[in-house]
């Protein structure tokens, strides 16, 4: 379908979403259309090394993935793969600059972004680009391509949780393990440090040279530590991406008003009609993991973790539209199946600075 067809607004979209936040569902409706080019996890570190082969058998059925059948995961990459690895794809890319100002220099992840985006365009398609290792990048994306639609997708950071914690419980704990290594490796980013000490993180003998090692031995320290723990770090881990992802997006999808309201959806599908010039069917969202206390998680435990996190947020400082994304951070912290409402604070601001309130 000739792109002429669409007369958007944008003339890309960016989804910035957390692993196991279900995003890659997100994704799936907008590559099920015939007129877009969807991109998935196009910073992820397997595309350092792939090879055509490995494209074949990356598939939702290859693993318990719940996610949606479909093809295999990077086969929009295919014509990009060379003899190994995809083309302009670093592996810096993944986490070793996690955290991007809107005015860095990175060329290298530009040239790469921009080359997806322009194989989309030179095909007539939308190019639809999903990330779970975007959101301490989301600001410098924004502004370094200004004509994406750049959406934020948050969920509940329990059921969230609990996705991730029964893939651990699975034999795959690489969902919070690489979690933890993110933080491990940029513990001295001043969102990073203000949210461990205010969770009351130790994040002493995780870092390694390289993330590789920091991501084996994290995913060490997560078979071995206590749950309440974990959901701790997790839940700092769940703050310092909404916190750097949110303020700087065009637009947040909550993902359970995504799956429970239908109004809600209407006015998601009438942003992305406004916005790209079509719309994309959510009817058949399907219900998330529950919100409920997971297994091994004391509703105790949950509660005082979510009473620190909502003090963190509190005390950090920002203004103006960043208000708006605190508060939804908030609610989402304040669930009722977690704290009574009165346990919330007032007044949320977000910390986005050098300076810690």
């Amino acid at each position: 379908m000739s792109r002429e067809r669409f007369s958007p607004a944008y003339d890309a979209v960016f989804i910035h979403s957390g692993w196991r936040s279900t995003g890659t569902w997100i994704w799936s409706e907008f590559r099920s259309r015939p007129d877009v080019m969807a991109f998935y996890e196009p910073l992820h570190e397997l595309l350092k090394d792939i090879k055509l082969e490995g494209i074949r058998h990356a598939s939702p059925s290859d693993w318990d993935s719940h996610h949606p059948d479909g093809p295999p995961y990077f086969e929009e990459f295919t014509s990009l793969v060379r003899r190994r690895g995809v083309a302009r794809y670093h592996r810096s890319f993944a986490f070793d600059r996690f955290f991007l100002r809107e005015d860095q220099r990175e060329s290298r992840l530009h040239a790469y972004l921009s080359s997806l985006i322009e194989l989309a365009h030179g095909s007539g398609k939308l190019p639809v680009l999903k990330f779970c290792r975007s959101h301490g990048r989301v600001a410098w994306m924004h502004a370094h391509f200004p004509n994406a639609l750049h959406l934020a997708v948050l969920r509940d950071p329990l059921a969230q949780w609990n996705s991730a914690w029964r893939q651990a419980k699975s034999g795959n704990p690489y969902f919070l393990a690489a979690a933890l290594a993110i933080l491990a490796r940029h513990a001295a980013e001043p969102m990073v440090a203000h949210f461990a000490k205010r969770l009351g993180l130790s994040l002493r003998g995780l870092r390694q040279r390289s993330f590789e090692r920091t991501l084996e031995q994290c995913d060490r320290h997560v078979r071995s530590s206590n749950t309440a723990a974990l959901y701790r770090s997790y839940l700092a881990f769940w703050l310092m991406s909404a916190c750097k992802s949110l303020p700087h997006a065009d637009a947040t999808i909550d993902a359970e008003a995504l799956i429970g309201s239908p109004d809600y959806r209407k006015s998601i599908q009438d942003v992305l009609r406004a916005s790209v010039g079509f719309s994309v069917d959510f009817a058949n969202a399907r219900a998330a993991a529950s919100n409920g206390i997971g297994d091994d998680l004391r509703a105790s435990e949950t509660r005082s973790a979510h009473a620190d996190a909502l003090l963190a947020l509190a005390a950090t400082a920002g203004g103006g539209a960043a208000d708006d994304a605190a508060e939804i951070i908030a609610r989402k912290l304040r669930a009722p199946t977690l704290l009574p409402a009165d346990r919330g604070l007032v007044e949320f601001r977000l910390f986005d600075s050098e300076r810690v309130g």
